[in-house]
């Protein structure tokens, strides 16, 4: 009985979680750009960039370091020329992965998925809804690891990196997130993350013991609106585990944008 209320304790703590993060993306989901016919390239480099540090910072943040958290890319593509398919894409993306085509599989026509580097993340694109006539084609593509324990950073880091020039060469614009999870013994461990990252508090939530923070860090590169005149870049949240005291620390750049395991149509 006692695990049981701690499962659905540590259940409703991570629905929390996802609600104080959406409310810091609803609070104004923008993108700052100083050049707007330079999207595309500026925010896949602040991408690439933002990743390698994330990645660096994650072993002074995590028990057992950047190698033990589940890590997940999110990549919102829009193709203005309707060019792009889900094959097309895929073909862009695994050049290089390790992909294991043997486990590729699709979901009802509109979505693909593969298992890639060496079998420790999946590569799922999904085609959102049809667009009226003179729309752009958008998708969704996750990168998400599936083998905590085993995480290659570089790896994944190059995997990032590819899938940006990807969208380069296609000429397409799009904007991405990049998110961490994992757990510390230690609850300054989210302190730590903040400090690494030289960021300053911009709002903050807590409710049911989880305390969400949104930060502007100087040392990362890609940023949003959070209201007006407000600018963040990082994503903070922790809560106290109740089967085994733990604390899980989620990470984001720009901002923790929810359950990426759910993929919805906006």
């Amino acid at each position: 009985m006692d695990k049981l209320k701690a499962a659905a304790a540590n259940r409703n703590r991570a629905a929390v979680l996802i609600a104080a993060a959406l409310l810091a993306v609803c609070a104004g989901w923008a993108l700052i750009q100083p050049n707007a016919e330079k999207e595309a390239n500026a925010y896949a480099d602040s991408l690439s960039h933002d990743t390698a540090l994330l990645l660096e910072w994650a072993d002074q943040i995590y028990a057992g370091g950047a190698r033990n958290a589940e890590w997940t890319v999110r990549f919102d593509v829009t193709d203005e020329t309707s060019r792009l398919t889900l094959e097309k894409i895929l073909g862009l993306l695994i050049r290089n992965n390790g992909a294991k085509t043997d486990n590729l599989y699709a979901g009802e026509g509109d979505s693909v998925t593969v298992s890639v580097l060496d079998g420790t993340a999946e590569l799922s694109i999904h085609a959102l809804p049809e667009p009226e006539e003179g729309e752009a084609s958008r998708f969704l593509v996750l990168l998400r690891t599936v083998a905590a324990g085993n995480v290659d950073g570089e790896a994944f880091k190059d995997a990032v990196e590819q899938a940006a020039v990807g969208f380069r060469e296609q000429g397409v614009s799009y904007t991405g997130t990049v998110s961490a999870r994992g757990s510390s013994g230690e609850k300054r461990a989210a302190d730590k993350a903040a400090a690494l990252a030289q960021a300053r508090e911009v709002e903050r939530y807590e409710d049911n013991g989880t305390e969400s923070v949104v930060y502007y860090a100087s040392k990362l590169q890609s940023y949003v609106k959070v209201g007006e005149g407000r600018a963040a870049n990082l994503q903070i949240a922790r809560y106290q585990r109740t089967d085994n005291g733990e604390w899980s620390i989620i990470v984001g750049v720009p901002l923790i944008t929810g359950d990426y395991s759910t993929v919805e149509a906006p």
